[in-house]
């Protein structure tokens, strides 16, 4: 009897010492949990970090018996980056080169694609490219911080579509402005008398049946065409003639040049809302292409912004060879 009645006794009291155990160690952490720091403040908690995506970088060509077009598409480029130098190399070796600069329009550096139209002649088969993003603006090869690099080994693709331009969101209206009135379809007039029809005149022509198609409209020679995605024409342009041109069509910045200077080494072209202010750079090209046409379009807000362009090109030691420009872009 005394024995069992000391087992249960120290069975009591483990029992008792294990509860408060557990109570302590209650009461110290969640007194911990609401100690305040030696500011006065709570203790931080980290919150997860934010998914980064890499830039992406993609490469293609379109090349058609009139048609030769380099395509370039990014993604998710560093914040404030100001254009994408593309270098290349001949396969096998590591001889690489600045090859062509595409600039990259303000809020545009999670999304974009360009177009830099090329010379039937030049062959873009047998080369190696790699890709750097630069922040910032310059002349030549040196403007700029560089802030991303991409593989030197990106594919080329060739494409049988040439993907369009896709136009950009428009401007957002300013707070505490006044958005523009949507346009209201006019409801029914009032039913009226008919009025008698009139005597059909021998000399005039019959209309068309309603639904017949319109006939296929007919453009001057040389006469550029876009097509949408889908079907038909989106706009059309004619061929340049000047040395430098700047303009916006089809939903894009269109930037070109032809019959540069022997000797031209790099150019520079400029952008301004208004000749007497500051001129930004916002595109820089090595070793250009003298006779062309040489093309480059870039869609972004600027479409529905008037502002002037210039270009300067310079020789190997940077001296002016000629200056084009300025000249009025407004919008469509």
């Amino acid at each position: 009897m005394t024995s069992r009645t000391r087992i249960i006794t120290w069975s009591t009291i483990a029992a008792i010492i294990s509860i408060a155990g557990i109570g302590i160690s209650y009461f110290l952490l969640n007194n911990y949990a609401s100690t305040p720091s030696p500011h006065g403040n709570p203790i931080a908690t980290s919150s997860p970090p934010s998914i980064q995506h890499a830039p992406e970088i993609t490469l293609q060509t379109y090349r058609t018996e009139t048609k030769n077009i380099f395509i370039i598409t990014w993604k998710y480029l560093p914040d404030g980056t100001t254009r994408l130098d593309i270098y290349r190399a001949k396969s096998g070796t590591q001889d690489w080169s600045l090859w062509k600069s595409v600039f990259v329009p303000t809020g545009e550096e999670q999304s974009g694609i360009a177009e830099i139209v090329l010379s039937l002649k030049e062959n873009t088969n047998g080369y190696l490219y790699y890709v750097e993003a630069v922040r910032g603006t310059g002349g030549g090869t040196t403007g700029g911080e560089v802030v991303w690099t991409s593989p030197q080994n990106l594919p080329v693709t060739p494409t049988n579509t040439l993907p369009p331009l896709p136009p950009p969101p428009p401007p957002s209206t300013p707070s505490g402005s006044t958005p523009p009135p949507t346009p209201t379809t006019p409801g029914p007039a009032p039913a009226l008398a008919p009025a008698p029809a009139p005597s059909p005149s021998p000399s005039s022509p019959s209309p068309s049946p309603r639904g017949s198609p319109s006939p296929s409209p007919s453009y001057p020679p040389g006469t550029i065409i876009y097509y949408k995605p889908e079907s038909g024409v989106s706009g059309t342009s004619q061929p340049q003639t000047a040395h430098f041109w700047a303009s916006i069509i089809n939903n894009a910045i269109e930037i070109g040049w032809q019959n540069l200077p022997e000797g031209s080494d790099h150019l520079i072209v400029s952008r301004s809302k208004d000749t007497n202010q500051p001129w930004n750079q916002v595109l820089t090209q090595k070793n250009p292409v003298y006779n062309g046409p040489y093309t480059i379009r870039v869609s972004d807000q600027t479409i529905y912004e008037s502002y002037y362009s210039k270009m300067d090109v310079f020789s190997s030691s940077s001296v002016v060879l000629a200056s084009y420009g300025p000249i009025l872009v407004r919008p469509q």
